[in-house]
């Protein structure tokens, strides 16, 4: 739905996206309305303060450089994150995750949100900053 709204197509035998070049010249807002919560339908029009982020899976993995000077001296680890890009406002979640507890029997945070998010696993939530989102809502 999202990339229907951008303009956003897919080539056909490939899947890559091609970008309508209309998208550069929105603003901030206009692309921000696109978002929405999967649990309230509200996006940062209606909840301009409320912090949407979108369900993601993460793993820690490890990181190889192209030369072997850092391979052998310096191993590294990184995070690696997919996602279906499913979004939710924090306080849906947080609701959603309280309503879950109280279930008979109890889900646990990331069972519900793996319900939430399409029946795919998730194990965090990666914040989408919308424009009228302030520094502190947005870095707690």
């Amino acid at each position: 739905e999202v990339m229907r709204q951008l303009n956003i197509k897919t080539a056909s035998k490939m899947l890559l996206p091609k970008v309508d070049a209309s998208v550069f010249g929105r603003t901030n807002m206009e692309v921000s309305d696109v978002f929405q919560c999967g649990v309230c339908h509200d996006g940062y029009t209606a909840k301009p303060g409320d912090l949407l982020g979108a369900y993601v899976f993460t793993i820690q993995s490890n990181v190889r450089g192209n030369d072997n000077f850092a391979e052998k001296y310096s191993p590294s680890t990184g995070i690696a994150t997919v996602t279906h890009f499913n979004l939710i406002h924090m306080s849906c979640h947080m609701n959603a995750v309280m309503a879950d507890k109280s279930m008979r029997p109890p889900k646990s945070e990331w069972e519900g949100a793996t319900i939430r998010n399409a029946h795919t696993k998730c194990n965090n939530l990666f914040p989408i900053r919308g424009g009228t989102v302030t520094n502190e809502v947005y870095s707690s």
